[in-house]
């Protein structure tokens, strides 16, 4: 009876840890923007963003007065870096760093106290190599991926100041592979099946730049096993089903590859 009691204790445990803890992954570069879905800073006295197991206040805000404060901590990791919505207590970090890997506490003081962590991992980028070529060659862009089914995602993107514009993706979750739409690459894309790897035909001087690879994987989140996962997903489908996601961490590598083509 006690081992079925301290079982519950720890899935309750679990259960509310998932609800009150955000998963944030993100790469070296970013702006992240953690959000408070306050929608009337008015409405709460006081708003404050804690970073690390210390507790150090990075920002707040007045609700009554709306006076933004910010500040860093003591080994000065943030410098100009961070920013507070004004109207919604939002955290953004620009420029975002390795370093800046940690929990953000967000505390939210009204009528009651509202406590929430989100726990940030900020991965670098890899530069993966530069690849000189002619008008007319074909380029292959290696993943170094042997078996593509292991990922969930494989995203080929141009430009760093860009990462929207499309070239080339691999959905193993539906299997499927996009191409661009843009004319420019019309019959010059191949993408590899088994590694995802990105081959562009007949090159031009408009392909020189930087193309960034993108592999992500959804995996448990470590020290839960199965039988936990299941249990306490059927939990949280049961109390908050929204949340039953958080378990599970999304991972991925960034590499950047540089083409010129003269």
């Amino acid at each position: 009876m006690m081992g079925i009691i301290l079982s519950c204790l720890i899935l309750l445990c679990i259960v509310l840890w998932a609800v009150l803890t955000s998963i944030v992954s993100v790469k070296e570069g970013d702006s992240l923007t953690l959000h408070t879905d306050v929608t009337e800073i008015q409405r709460i006295f006081l708003l404050m963003w804690m970073y690390g197991s210390q507790n150090n206040i990075i920002a707040k805000i007045d609700g009554k007065t709306q006076i933004v404060s910010l500040y860093d901590v003591d080994d000065g990791r943030f410098e100009d870096r961070l920013q507070l919505d004004n109207k919604t207590g939002s955290l953004i970090i620009s420029d975002i760093r390795t370093k800046h890997s940690g929990d953000y506490h967000l505390k939210i003081i009204s009528n009651e106290t509202f406590l929430k962590t989100f726990s940030v991992t900020v991965h670098d980028v890899i530069f993966a190599g530069l690849e000189n070529k002619k008008e007319g060659d074909s380029v292959t862009l290696h993943t170094g991926v042997t078996d593509s089914q292991k990922h969930d995602l494989i995203l080929w993107t141009f430009g760093p100041k860009n990462p929207d514009s499309l070239i080339a993706e691999l959905n193993m979750k539906v299997h499927e592979i996009t191409f661009s739409s843009d004319d420019i690459y019309r019959g010059r894309l191949h993408l590899e099946n088994q590694t995802g790897s990105l081959t562009i035909r007949d090159v031009r001087t408009t392909d020189a730049g930087v193309y960034q690879l993108q592999i992500s994987n959804t995996v448990p989140e470590p020290g839960l096993s199965t039988g936990y996962i299941g249990l306490i997903c059927v939990l949280l489908f049961v109390v908050v089903s929204p949340v039953a996601v958080k378990l599970f961490i999304c991972r991925f590598t960034c590499k950047h590859f540089y083409i010129s083509v003269t």
